[in-house]
């Protein structure tokens, strides 16, 4: 493909992004995406085969770009708690921008095919796995406790990140920004036992 092609296909992906993330998919015809991008409902169909098609490509996007820039900042900290903030800040802006929308994917099964939902559990579950390496790199550096439990901390760690933010961004009506991450992951090293 391309280099012009490509920056297209991206171009009527975000365009989408947009569209079906206000109108739901079943509500969204391509001639509003369309509209959105200012170009004729049938340059989409040069790159896309059918709304679904589109749908299906849009989550890809949005699921690889966020474990790439998951990625990207992870790499910036050194300490698994800096990192785990990182993770935690990110998370929780996605989940603003995505959430509604990759949900709806995942509980309507119309909507995409059974192989795009496995592709995209394929994807988080790379997500999961970077935030175990995470953890498995705290205990290596000794700033976990030794013989944790990587894989149930991160179930932990997603829950927490997962329903901290639901609760603020949906029920409380606040802001992704102004969601302290610190409290959380605070938290989460702290753990709820008493000191003995």
């Amino acid at each position: 493909m391309t280099s012009h092609r490509q920056e297209r296909r991206e171009q009527i992906i975000k365009a989408a992004i947009v569209v079906f993330g206000k109108n739901k998919f079943h509500m969204t015809k391509m001639s509003d995406i369309a509209k959105e991008l200012g170009i004729g409902k049938s340059t989409i169909y040069e790159y896309f085969d059918s709304k679904k098609d589109l749908f299906e490509q849009m989550l890809m996007f949005i699921a690889s770009g966020y474990y790439k820039f998951m990625k990207s900042e992870m790499a910036k900290h050194e300490s698994s708690k800096d990192k785990l903030i990182a993770f935690t800040t990110y998370h929780g802006k996605f989940m603003k921008e995505h959430l509604e929308l990759v949900e709806s994917a995942m509980m309507d099964t119309s909507i995409i095919s059974e192989k795009m939902g496995k592709e995209i559990l394929s994807k988080k579950e790379e997500v999961f796995l970077l935030l175990e390496d995470i953890l498995k790199e705290g205990v290596k550096k000794g700033e976990l406790k030794k013989g944790l439990d990587t894989q149930l901390a991160s179930c932990a760690v997603i829950g927490s990140i997962n329903h901290s933010y639901a609760m603020e961004i949906y029920v409380k009506g606040h802001d992704a920004e102004g969601i302290r991450p610190e409290r959380i992951i605070d938290m989460l090293y702290k753990g709820i036992a008493k000191d003995l």
